[in-house]
């Protein structure tokens, strides 16, 4: 069934999901909107593609004919209204204690690391040093 052309249920595909998370997705935002919107998850079943409507993982989420406008706006609305998200501005608030905690156990790590790397550096650059002046008969030419 093509986009907009309503079935023996009356109902109307509004779009054509890439899979059943993004098809979940774009119930949910209708849903948000008031717009009753369906998933037929059929596309999971193992079917041969040569037998396939429609090619493999392509979910059809389908409204009500009566609602086929309201849905195309709502999900006009949702894409704008992320394209202008700006991040900046948005509270995430505080991670969950064992997430902190972790979160605290890397950059410690992290710190750990650089301090090994700068020790291990220093150590090289002096050892250098004295098997430079080890040699004193010897010039950098």
């Amino acid at each position: 069934m093509s986009e907009g052309h309503a079935s023996a249920s009356g109902l109307v595909t509004v779009v054509e999901a890439a899979g059943e998370f993004e098809a979940q997705t774009v119930v949910a935002v209708l849903a948000d909107a008031g717009i009753e919107a369906h998933v037929f998850p059929l596309a999971t079943i193992p079917i041969p593609d040569a037998l396939r409507a429609r090619p493999a993982g392509v979910m059809p989420v389908q409204v009500a004919l009566a609602d086929l406008e309201r849905a195309r706006a709502a999900l006009a609305a949702a894409r704008e209204a992320a394209a202008n998200l700006d991040w900046d501005t948005v509270e995430l608030g505080d991670p969950p204690p064992e997430v902190a905690a972790s979160l605290g156990r890397s950059r410690s790590r992290r710190r750990l690391r650089l301090l090994a790397i700068g020790l291990l550096a220093l150590a090289a650059m002096i050892a250098l040093a004295v098997v430079a002046t080890s040699f004193p008969g010897r010039s950098a030419s």
